[in-house]
């Protein structure tokens, strides 16, 4: 993969990684209002992620996605991390640790890769930065 795709494949994981996350999450909150902030922000990672797949495959990469390793690993530690709480506070916390880790991964693609990024997979990586900062005050309301 060139380097100019590692933006745009950062982009990916990380929609996917909150997409899946959000998943999992949904069905186990209970919190209406708290529900609803949460199936927003999974729609907008899933039309990011899916958003990212096209560009990806138009530009002829293998779109591999979070390894099946990962994403067992992934759902374990969401079942560890809400057999004591599944309160919206305590799930808040967890998409914002994710959230936060989110933001370190993109905020150091966009410095290594940024320059040599076409416009279409900057703004795309824009969309997401943007949304994980958003999302993360949002989330940070329920602690």
């Amino acid at each position: 993969m060139n380097s100019a795709q590692q933006l745009l494949t950062c982009t990916h994981k990380n929609a996917e990684m909150g997409k899946n996350t959000m998943e999992k999450l949904l069905p186990m909150i209970n919190d209406p209002g708290f529900k609803s902030v949460v199936k927003i922000q999974h729609d907008e990672y899933t039309r990011i992620f899916m958003s990212a797949e096209i560009l990806l495959r138009s530009g002829g990469a293998d779109v591999n996605g979070i390894s099946a390793v990962a994403k067992v690993v992934g759902n374990m530690m969401i079942d560890i991390n809400t057999i004591t709480s599944k309160s919206a506070p305590h799930i808040a916390k967890m998409l914002v640790e994710g959230t936060d880790r989110s933001i370190r991964e993109v905020d150091e693609a966009f410095a290594q890769y940024g320059v040599s990024a076409n416009t279409e997979d900057y703004n795309l990586a824009s969309a997401l930065r943007d949304a994980l900062y958003r999302n993360r005050r949002e989330l940070q309301r329920y602690l």
